[in-house]
């Protein structure tokens, strides 16, 4: 079996691809679906019910097993495989640091 790091690095698949390449838990998937919906940290924590807290918690282990560094680049990268990446930058860049 594949190291969840050999899975998330391949460029093939999306984060959120069925086969899940990046080994995500329930709760991380559902926080990267909001997320790819250009979701807020604060917004997130409220459609799921737990505190920003929990979703930063969360957050930490997505990138650790995407290889992604911060939220930003976690949306850019969910966005990008759905092919909604230009639209989203310039709203992302703006709003980017109230996120975290």
């Amino acid at each position: 079996m594949a190291r969840a790091t050999d899975r998330a690095a391949d460029p093939e698949r999306h984060i959120l691809h069925h086969e899940n390449p990046a080994g995500l838990t329930r709760c991380e998937w559902k926080v990267c679906d909001l997320a790819s919906r250009g979701l807020s940290v604060k917004s997130i924590a409220g459609e799921l019910g737990v505190t920003g807290n929990t979703v930063r918690t969360h957050l930490r282990s997505i990138y650790a097993k995407t290889e992604v560094a911060s939220y930003y680049e976690l949306v850019m990268t969910l966005m990008a495989k759905r092919g909604d990446a230009g639209r989203a930058d310039a709203g992302l860049q703006s709003r980017a640091s109230g996120w975290m």
